[in-house]
């Protein structure tokens, strides 16, 4: 829009400068020179408006995206910190209970071997492995 002001303006001048001396060297010589300086450099000035607006709008659009990234942030953190207690949690009931049972499965070995042998001893070994399942399923049941 302000290139056909522009236009229009330097129309008018040279229309002014041509009825004012008409076809002379003064014409060309000076008004025509001194309009197309201006023209010139109203070219110019107006390039140079259009790309600085083009830069504020592209950098607006670059600050909308980083501010909904932002605004994203602590609901990713969120996210992901709930991943890694699910993790950690997950981690510690595996080991419980796979220390729980190997706790168990070694006396009931012991108790089975010894069945026939030694009863007092089995029944020894069974009422510890109850015992010791019964605090690794407390254990469990707290995680």
């Amino acid at each position: 829009m302000s290139m056909v002001f522009l236009g229009l303006a330097a129309g008018a001048t040279l229309t002014g400068a041509l009825v004012r001396v008409g076809w002379s060297v003064q014409f060309f010589g000076v008004t025509m020179v001194s309009i197309l300086i201006v023209v010139a450099v109203g070219v110019l000035i107006g390039l140079w408006a259009h790309s600085v607006v083009a830069q504020s709008t592209e950098r607006a659009l670059l600050i909308e995206e980083l501010e909904r990234a932002q605004a994203e942030l602590p609901e990713a953190h969120q996210r992901q910190g709930a991943a890694d207690e699910r993790e950690r949690m997950a981690r510690a009931i595996h080991d419980t209970l796979a220390q729980g049972f190997a706790s168990i499965i070694v006396p009931a070995e012991a108790a089975r071997a010894g069945m026939t042998d030694d009863p007092a001893r089995s029944a020894q070994q069974l009422w510890s492995i109850e015992s010791t399942a019964r605090e690794n399923l407390v254990e469990a049941r707290e995680l």
